[in-house]
C-alpha cells in the first residue's frame, strides 16, 4: 500500500510543522499584544478618570441647608450627550437635616450609576465595576469627599466618574484589525522563510540522491566527502556499502570462475573417456554422455557469461560504452550461416550505421547471440534484424511464442519446448545482460508469423 504524501515527504512534513508553528506563535502573539494593549487602554482610562474625577470634586458647592447646589456640566462635551458612554455622578445620603440627594449628568438622562454602599470614609478614589443604562458595563471611579465650609455642619457626599466599558473593547478590536494584516505578512515571511530554509537545508540530502543516480548508472564509483558534517557520515556509510558490494560480486565472480575451471578438467577427461567409447564400439552410450557433456559445457559457458556482467553491472559504477549494432549483427550473421541450421534460412539485417548499442561489444555479442541463435533455432525460412523508434527488433517466421509463455519464456532454466536441445538460460541470460545497462527485452508477436524479441530502453 502506498504511504500518504505526509507521510512520505520529509519537505512537506517541515513545511506543514512551519505552518503550524508560525500560525500558533502568531496567535498568541495577537492574544498577547492584544491583552497588553487592553491593559494600556484600561491604565490610560483610568488616569482619565482620576482627571475627571478631581473636576468633578472641585465642583461642588453646599448649599445652607446642606443641599448639594447644580452646577455647569464637566467641559468634556460627552457628558452633555445623553447615554454617550461617559457619566458623572453625585450623591449625598440623608442626614437629620436634610434629605437624600443625587445630581447627575445630562448624559445619565433619566439614569442613575447603581453604586454599593460605602462602608468607610476613605478619600481615596475606588475603580468600580457596575451596571449601566441600557444593560451597559461601567468603569466607574468613586470617592467620598467632606465639605465642611466655615459655620457648617461637614457634608458627605459622594463623587462618581464612569465610562462605557464598550470604549475598551472597542479600542481592542481596532487594535486588532490593524494588528492583524500585519501579522499576516509577518506570518507569510516567516513560511517563506521556512520553506526557503528546508530547501536549503534539505539540498545535500538532494546531492546525495544525484550522486546515487551517477553511481548507478556508472558516472562515478563513490559518493564525494563534500557534504555537511551532519550529512557526510551517511555519505561515509553508502561508500562502504558500494565497496562491500563490489567485494562481494568479485568473490562471487572468482568463486564461480574457479568452479567452472574446476569443472572443465573433468569434462576434458570425460571427453577421453567417450573417445575409448567409441573405439570399443559403444557409439550410442558414447553419444549420450557426450551430449550430457555438452550440456554441462554450455551450462559452465553461460554461468561464466553471467558471472562477468554481474561483475561488470553498471550499477556497480562501471563506466558507460557502446558498440556498433550492425557490426555485431553481421559478425552474428556470418557465425549462424556456417552452422547447419542457420545457412538453410535467408537473413536481413535492415540496420543503420549510426545505430549503437549502449554497452560493450563483446556483450553484445553475448546478449544478440543467444536472440538470434533461438531465433536460427525455431524459424522455418528467414530472420530478420531491424530498428525501429530506437528499438532492435528480431523476428523469424517460425511457431512463435504464446502470450502467456512469453513471461516464462525469459525466466531462467525455462525452456517452452521438450524436444530441442539448450538448457533454457539464452534468453534469461540476454534479459540479464540487457537489464545490466539499462535496457529490457520484450517477446512479442511478429510480422513474419513467428517470434519478436524486442530490446529496448527500460
Amino acid at each position: 500500500m502506498r504511504r500518504s504524501s505526509l507521510r512520505s515527504s520529509l519537505r512537506l512534513r517541515l513545511f506543514l510543522a512551519a505552518v503550524i508553528t508560525t500560525a500558533v506563535a502568531l496567535s498568541v502573539a495577537a492574544i498577547g499584544l492584544s491583552l497588553l494593549f487592553e491593559q494600556h487602554v484600561a491604565r490610560g482610562l483610568d488616569e482619565e478618570l482620576h482627571v475627571q474625577l478631581q473636576r468633578l470634586v472641585a465642583r461642588i458647592t453646599i448649599g445652607a441647608e446642606g443641599t448639594i447646589l447644580p452646577f455647569p456640566n464637566q467641559g468634556d462635551p460627552r457628558f452633555q450627550q445623553p447615554l454617550s458612554g461617559s457619566y458623572w455622578q453625585v450623591s449625598k445620603p440623608k442626614t437629620e437635616d436634610s434629605a437624600a440627594q443625587i445630581i447627575t449628568s445630562r448624559s445619565l438622562w433619566d439614569e442613575v450609576i447603581p453604586l454599593p454602599a460605602e462602608g468607610r470614609k476613605s478619600s481615596e478614589p475606588i475603580r468600580l465595576e457596575v451596571n449601566g443604562p441600557k444593560g451597559s458595563r461601567l468603569i466607574a471611579l468613586s470617592r467620598v469627599v467632606i465639605i465642611t465650609d466655615e459655620g457648617k455642619t461637614p457634608t458627605v457626599v459622594r463623587a462618581t466618574v464612569a465610562r462605557d466599558e464598550i470604549f475598551l473593547k472597542q479600542a481592542r478590536n481596532l487594535f486588532l484589525a490593524d494588528l492583524l494584516p500585519s501579522l499576516v505578512f509577518l506570518g507569510a515571511v516567516l513560511i517563506t522563510a521556512a520553506v526557503a530554509q528546508t530547501f536549503f537545508g534539505l539540498r545535500p540530502l538532494e546531492l546525495i540522491r544525484r550522486e546515487i543516480t551517477a553511481v548507478r548508472q556508472g558516472l562515478q564509483n563513490q559518493l564525494s566527502d563534500q557534504f555537511p558534517t551532519e550529512v557526510q557520515p551517511l555519505a561515509d556509510e553508502l561508500n562502504g556499502l558500494l565497496k562491500a558490494q563490489a567485494t562481494d560480486l568479485t568473490q562471487a565472480r572468482d568463486h564461480t570462475a574457479d568452479l567452472a575451471h574446476g569443472l572443465m578438467t573433468p569434462l576434458t577427461a570425460l571427453a577421453g573417456d567417450i573417445r575409448r567409447l567409441r573405439e570399443a564400439g559403444l557409439d550410442a552410450l558414447a553419444s549420450d554422455i557426450e551430449c550430457v557433456a555438452e550440456q554441462m559445457r554450455q551450462q559452465i559457458h553461460r554461468e561464466m557469461s553471467l558471472s562477468r556482467i554481474r561483475g561488470q553491472d553498471r550499477r556497480l559504477g562501471r563506466p558507460p560504452s557502446s558498440s556498433s549494432a550492425l557490426k555485431v549483427v553481421r559478425a552474428l550473421v556470418r557465425l549462424l550461416e556456417r552452422t547447419p541450421r542457420g545457412e538453410t534460412l535467408t537473413w536481413r539485417v535492415d540496420l543503420p550505421d549510426t545505430f549503437c548499442l549502449p554497452m560493450e561489444e563483446h556483450d553484445g555479442m553475448e546478449m544478440l547471440g543467444n536472440i538470434m541463435e533461438n531465433a536460427c533455432r525455431y524459424a522455418q525460412r528467414q530472420v530478420r534484424v531491424s530498428v525501429e523508434s530506437a528499438i532492435l527488433m528480431i523476428d523469424d517466421d517460425g511457431p512463435g511464442i504464446p502470450a502467456e509463455r512469453r513471461l516464462d519464456a525469459l525466466q531462467r532454466g525455462v525452456r517452452l519446448d521438450a524436444i530441442s536441445t539448450g538448457s533454457g538460460l539464452g534468453l534469461a541470460i540476454s534479459a540479464r545482460i540487457a537489464e545490466a545497462y539499462g535496457l529490457r527485452v520484450v517477446l512479442l508477436e511478429s510480422p513474419l508469423g513467428g517470434a519478436r524479441v524486442a530490446v529496448k530502453a527500460a
